[in-house]
């Protein structure tokens, strides 16, 4: 009987926390001595959201000019990440679609969607390939998938139901998820981590790589376009004495007293977080790193879109509040220090957790 595990997720997507909580679920699992490879599906939703030619509302102009200053970086982060799929992610064959993916499915004894935000309507074009459509019902488990919404849809209600009702167990990463997908399956809905918070900070560190950079600095990372983070990291470095690197490949216009990290390979972006002195950021994964290498950090959950509801749940979880950037945060607010034992307690806490919920999977399976 073939014992191998397979592990559908958004791996493709130019994305760190994507790629990350790929290998990190990945990595998981062979700790704990269970076989398993990312199924290696083309979405044709995500791939079509790195192109770099995009027109909106008939911006035609703007939208070409764009275009052409960007292409160089979108094509510099597509080789960095297909080099870090390539060196460090078990794949399958490739699969292109539907029928594929069931031949394939054949081949695993189980078959986990997530992390990432797989149960998204909106994300990857709200793929029915991430409900493990292709499959039969009884190898069908999620972990800590993301719904990304606070309510479902009237319109999608009976899709979600036909999508989730053969599923034999389900994992979210989002507490307040759980509810609102209850309704569909039978069993309990489970919530857990994410996969980066899986592995400790000494297994991330096994990426060796270094930055070279000499001065101490604060590292600012965004995923949305942030409201009052800069200037809080820029008050941040003139108190401590500190230079500002920021990680960003979508801004066009710089400032002249930050030095700009342009599309990082993965093992790069995951370095200048393990050297900071300092991080500023409105990213979970950015979040979650930080706290992994026990950095001194802040986060900004208000972003012009919504709430960072993930981000704010973690340090809830770690119960490391009092991080938040608003408005009228002044970096002298901040030294409550963090008790790092205290909190890797409790993240080995929800780490056992996941495991036995894989090893109950692997036990009802074999």
């Amino acid at each position: 009987m073939n014992k191998k595990v397979g592990i559908i997720t958004f791996h493709r997507a130019l994305n760190y926390g994507a790629v990350l909580q790929a290998y990190a679920l990945q990595q998981f699992l062979f700790g704990l001595g269970i076989d398993n490879e990312i199924i290696d599906y083309y979405s044709k939703s995500i791939s079509s959201c790195y192109s770099p030619f995009k027109i909106y509302s008939g911006k035609v102009v703007r939208g070409i000019a764009k275009g052409i200053f960007f292409y160089r970086v979108i094509q510099k982060k597509m080789k960095n990440f297909e080099q870090f799929c390539k060196d460090n992610l078990v794949l399958s064959k490739r699969c292109n679609d539907y029928l594929e993916l069931k031949e394939l499915s054949k081949d695993y004894i189980f078959i986990i969607t997530g992390s990432d935000q797989v149960f998204s309507p909106v994300s990857a074009g709200f793929d029915e390939a991430y409900f493990l459509t292709f499959t039969e019902d009884e190898k069908k488990y999620s972990y800590a998938a993301n719904l990304g919404i606070k309510k479902i849809p009237k319109s999608l209600e009976e899709i979600y139901r036909e999508r989730l009702k053969g599923f034999q167990s389900i994992s979210v990463g989002e507490a307040d998820a759980a509810p609102l997908l209850q309704d569909y399956i039978s069993s309990k809905i489970k919530v857990h981590i994410d996969p980066t918070l899986l592995l400790s900070s000494k297994i991330w560190s096994q990426m060796k790589y270094q930055t070279g950079y000499q001065k101490p600095y604060v590292l600012l990372y965004h995923v949305e376009k942030p409201i009052y983070s800069i200037q809080f990291a820029k008050e941040l470095s003139k108190q401590n004495n500190l230079e500002i690197v920021y990680i960003n490949d979508r801004t066009a216009i710089r400032d002249m007293h930050i030095k700009y990290v342009v599309a990082p390979k993965v093992e790069e972006f995951l370095a200048w977080f393990k050297e900071a002195a300092y991080v500023v950021t409105n990213s979970f994964h950015g979040t979650a790193l930080s706290i992994l290498f026990h950095k001194k950090f802040f986060v900004e959950l208000e972003n012009k879109q919504n709430r960072n509801n993930r981000a704010e749940e973690l340090l809830q979880l770690l119960h490391i509040e009092g991080r938040e950037i608003c408005k009228g945060s002044k970096p002298n607010q901040e030294e409550n220090g963090i008790s790092w034992n205290e909190v890797e307690g409790r993240l080995n806490h929800v780490r056992e957790d996941a495991k036995e919920y894989i090893e109950d999977i692997v036990t009802t399976m074999i």
